[in-house]
């Protein structure tokens, strides 16, 4: 059904000649003046053109339209709905097409332009922009931002700055625009930004991120607040760069968690098939629950928000590759992890439970700490942690091992046995019985070995004579600067680069002692060697 659509009040005065050829090249046309209007929309201006086989132009126009009459004369075929005010006032000049590349490279724009009360609804998208309100002023082929707001569902946005090559990257292919502005917000929904619903199905939210290869942006940012699935952010300021399809976050400052972040970063989409994304982050005061609630758990299950308690100081390197919907590739995800938590708790974690034949089962279900701190490395679908002192009120420990995770676990645990028979005589439970004695030796230092392996679920738990913990060492350097050599290393990347030294992928062995420290004996040592672990290909 096509639309009954009606020009009135049509006025032009216009000249035409074919020139002294008497052909197109030397034709010329001009008319001066037009207007016409549409309901209430109005249109006018003059235009001159020469050379009719292959225009040059310049003329001015003056618009002041009303876009739901404007769409329904265009029919721009990607919108549903439209409408609001625009009002153009505008020169402009161009030579004819290249001859080889069949695009206008000569261009003159002067004038202003004004979007009022816009809202408008795409098709095949759920996302609603609404309250658009913009002053622009026309230079060339930049387009100076001097107010644009409105809403995109129930995100919110204020830009100001300039969009240079706008009118080249409107009318030629393969064009770039780079967009230099500040950016304001009082909410940043990423959750509906990102999402791509079905009509039929609005509970199932699908992310899938692109970036142009044509679009290049540098935003001095400031939003108020941010939400992205669990995520929850306040005061975030910083530097935000698009360029070559790789997003670059550049010294941001985020208020979340109850403490705040500083982290740098890059998103690179450049290839189609995956996105690659790494930052250095530091967090300071984190309330550690709200962390593993809002990071969705690490996708652990072993310890979640519902486990621990604390507050963070974590420096972070992280590296992993994603694909276009936001799945993290956990084969190729790497971080290196600085921890400190203060004032902590651990609350009915099964693996620690295991340990109910040495310690109360009470003491276990609620384990506070004063100050934990670690190093801790995950790469390989594995996390790794070296020797860690727990002191608590439950028992004072030392913990090292790896946990993967489909949560198969290999803890390496020291206690003092001193504090054990003393603890096993306080509660004076059955299974003192296993060690023959429930009262100090009198030597008061020896320490006894565990083993924990298998699973979270069903830990196995033998002692370890040999006290492989001892010599456990591991180098892990959470530095910014480290991260080019970890790409290199873990994914594969900066092969060209000799800056870097050559990485040796030979795993040594590693050698275990145990330590027995009586007064009266000198310490014994027995070596442990583990078996080689399987290489692996750099990603």
């Amino acid at each position: 059904m096509k639309d009954n659509i009606t020009l009135h009040n049509v006025n032009l005065k216009g000249h035409y000649t074919n020139g002294n050829k008497e052909d197109k090249q030397t034709s010329t046309l001009t008319i001066n003046p037009f207007s016409a209007s549409l309901n209430k929309s109005i249109i006018s201006g003059d235009i001159s053109m020469h050379n009719l086989e292959n225009p040059s132009f310049d003329g001015k126009i003056k618009v002041d339209f009303s876009l739901d009459e404007l769409q329904k004369f265009i029919k721009v075929d990607t919108i549903e709905t439209i409408n609001g005010q625009v009002k153009l006032n505008a020169e402009f000049s161009g030579d004819g097409k290249d001859v080889e590349t069949g695009t206008y490279d000569n261009i003159s724009t002067s004038g202003d332009l004004s979007i009022i009360n816009t809202n408008v609804k795409l098709k095949k998208n759920s996302l609603a922009f609404s309250n658009i309100n913009g002053d622009f002023k026309l230079n060339n082929n930049d387009l100076t931002v001097t107010n644009f707001t409105g809403n995109a569902g129930s995100s919110d946005f204020a830009l100001k700055g300039v969009l240079r090559n706008l009118v080249g990257f409107i009318l030629k292919d393969k064009e770039n625009i780079t967009v230099e502005t500040s950016f304001n917000s009082k909410n940043i929904n990423l959750d509906e930004l990102l999402s791509n619903k079905d009509k039929t199905s609005e509970s199932n939210s699908k992310y899938k991120l692109r970036f142009s290869d044509h679009i290049n942006v540098n935003l001095n940012s400031n939003i108020q607040h941010l939400v992205f699935r669990k995520f929850d952010a306040t005061n975030i300021q910083g530097i935000i760069k698009l360029k070559d399809k790789k997003l670059y976050a550049d010294s941001v400052m985020v208020s979340t968690m109850n403490g705040k972040i500083n982290t740098s970063g890059m998103v690179d989409a450049s290839d189609s098939t995956k996105i690659l994304v790494t930052c250095f982050t530091n967090m300071d005061s984190i309330n550690i629950t709200k962390l593993f609630y809002e990071f969705e758990n690490f996708g652990s299950t072993s310890i979640t928000d519902k486990n621990i308690k604390g507050i963070a100081t974590v420096k972070i390197q992280f590296a992993s590759e994603l694909s276009p919907e936001l799945t993290i590739n956990q084969k190729k995800l790497y971080s290196g992890i600085d921890l400190k938590i203060e004032n902590g708790e651990l609350n009915n974690v099964e693996a620690l439970k295991s340990l109910s034949k040495f310690i109360s089962l009470n003491d276990l279900e609620n384990i506070h700490f004063a100050t934990l701190k670690n190093k801790i490395e995950i790469k390989n679908q594995e996390v790794s942690f070296p020797k860690m002192e727990i002191n608590s009120n439950a028992i004072n420990m030392v913990v090292a091992g790896k946990h993967k995770f489909n949560n198969e676990i290999n803890y390496l645990v020291e206690l003092s046995l001193s504090e054990l028979l003393s603890k096993k005589a306080k509660k004076n439970k059955k299974e003192n019985e296993d060690f023959g004695v429930v009262e100090d030796d009198g030597l008061g230092r020896t320490h006894i070995y565990l083993s924990m392996t298998g699973t979270v679920d069903k830990p196995i738990i033998k002692y370890d004579s040999r006290g492989a913990i001892q010599n456990i060492k591991q180098d892990i350097k959470v530095e910014k600067k480290e991260l080019k050599s970890i790409l290199k290393k873990e994914f594969g990347m900066f092969k060209k680069d000799t800056t870097l030294n050559n990485i040796n992928k030979k795993n040594k062995e590693t050698k275990f002692d145990i330590k027995w420290e009586e007064a009266d004996k000198k310490e014994e040592k027995k070596e442990l060697k583990l078996p080689k672990k399987e290489e692996s290909d750099d990603f």
